[in-house]
């Protein structure tokens, strides 16, 4: 991944969440990405706590979420043994703080929600319900 798209998708983070973004870096070599060496910067992250987590979870539940074309409801599937939560969004583009014009593609993201390690999948899944999380009616 060249600089220039590291820099932008910090951008897109910060904008997002705002707070800055930490790059990650690859943890292995692998050939079928391309020349996707170890070390080498392949996205960035950003762990929110307190008010900025709360703020973003509001704006992805009640803004970004509806604007999400033909929308049917987020899986139960993103649940991990833990009771931690991961869903992707594949268009940043969702959030209202982003300009379309000035990004040079859309990007993508994975949004990994975090429980307490004595959660289990059925508590983590009340408290999403709760908050407001539009889970699929399978």
């Amino acid at each position: 991944v060249n600089t220039g798209i590291v820099d932008e998708m910090k951008d897109i983070m910060l904008k997002i969440t705002g707070q800055s973004a930490t790059v990650t870096k690859a943890k292995y070599s692998i050939a079928n990405f391309g020349m996707l060496k170890k070390g080498m910067p392949n996205g960035v992250m950003v762990t929110l706590r307190k008010n900025l987590m709360w703020d973003f979870l509001y704006k992805l539940i009640n803004i970004a979420i509806p604007k999400i074309k033909d929308f049917k409801g987020l899986s139960l599937n993103g649940f991990d043994s833990s009771g931690n939560y991961t869903l992707g969004i594949r268009d940043h583009t969702i959030f209202p703080e982003i300009d379309t014009s000035t990004f040079q593609k859309i990007r993508s993201l994975n949004v990994t929600i975090v429980f307490g390690p004595l959660s289990s999948k059925e508590h983590s899944i009340a408290f999403l319900r709760k908050v407001g999380f539009p889970f699929r009616q399978d």
